[in-house]
């Protein structure tokens, strides 16, 4: 897999349709997983009985072994969790669970016990190249589906170090977004919030958005800003509405970075 998890096998089984396996029909049937991370934020879940290997789209309830409510980032490798939700996983490999909806930390377990699980991590994952900016992908729901695409590169500044330890940088220049060439494009029939998945977090996000109607207009008039909200170290952007391209510009430590996508109905 190449340029992270993320830009790799989930990209290319994007927009997989919720009528895969059920292997808790009712939510009173949980899993028991070990919680493995890894890379910038990823995960894995091992189904202590099957052995099943799956990520989650994490709920907002997580609650820690003293029974507090506690983050996504307060997991620690090795972590024993009790997952409910309703049981439907989506047929990739990884497994995908979006419908997970409370998670209970049952044992604290120890990071040694997770390390057992290294060859799935490696067989999944590859670092991504510091040479290379950072990807992005975007992640949305629909009554039917989960879906996942990739999100146009646009302009970047980027630099990094190389096998000598000299720093090395990159700078591609790119027309104002209403004159790429092309742009992915998202499906939705309704406004819905959708989350930025980048393989590197970077420290700052904004976006700005124009109707569709502009595409081919680069004297169109400024774009509309668009807030990004950053929560337990993940964006998102709230209420993405059909019929608007929107830009994203992010900002990392070694440089920036564009992308955008079209919404349509």
């Amino acid at each position: 897999m190449k340029r992270g998890f993320g830009a790799g096998v989930l990209a290319a089984l994007c927009c997989l349709m919720m009528m895969g396996c059920s292997f808790a029909g009712r939510e009173e049937n949980a899993l028991l997983v070990m919680y493995v991370p890894f890379g910038d934020g990823l995960h894995l879940m091992v189904d202590q009985q099957s052995g099943a290997v799956f990520t989650v789209h994490m709920p907002e309830q997580i609650v820690g072994i003293d029974g507090r409510a506690i983050t996504p980032a307060q997991l620690c490798a090795g972590n024993i969790l009790r997952i409910y939700g309703n049981g439907i996983m989506l047929e990739s490999y990884p497994g995908q669970y979006p419908g997970v909806t409370r998670i209970e930390v049952v044992k604290t377990g120890d990071p040694q016990d997770a390390a057992q699980y290294q060859t799935l991590v490696d067989a999944i994952y590859t670092p991504p190249d510091p040479a290379q900016p950072p990807c992005l992908q975007v992640e949305y729901k629909t009554a039917q589906a989960v879906c996942a695409v990739l999100a146009t590169p646009g302009g970047y500044q980027w630099r990094w170090e190389d096998a000598q330890g000299q720093e090395q940088s990159a700078i591609a220049c790119a027309p104002h977004i209403l004159c790429w060439p092309s742009l992915c494009r998202v499906r939705l029939s309704e406004p819905a919030d959708v989350a930025l998945r980048f393989d590197r977090t970077p420290s700052q996000v904004t976006a700005y958005r124009w109707p569709v109607s502009s595409l081919g207009s680069p004297d169109a008039c400024a774009g509309e800003a668009v807030a990004a909200e950053l929560e337990d170290g993940a964006f998102s952007l709230p209420v993405v509405e059909p019929g608007y391209v929107y830009q994203i510009c992010a900002v990392w430590e070694q440089g920036s970075a564009e992308f955008g996508f079209a919404v349509y109905p």
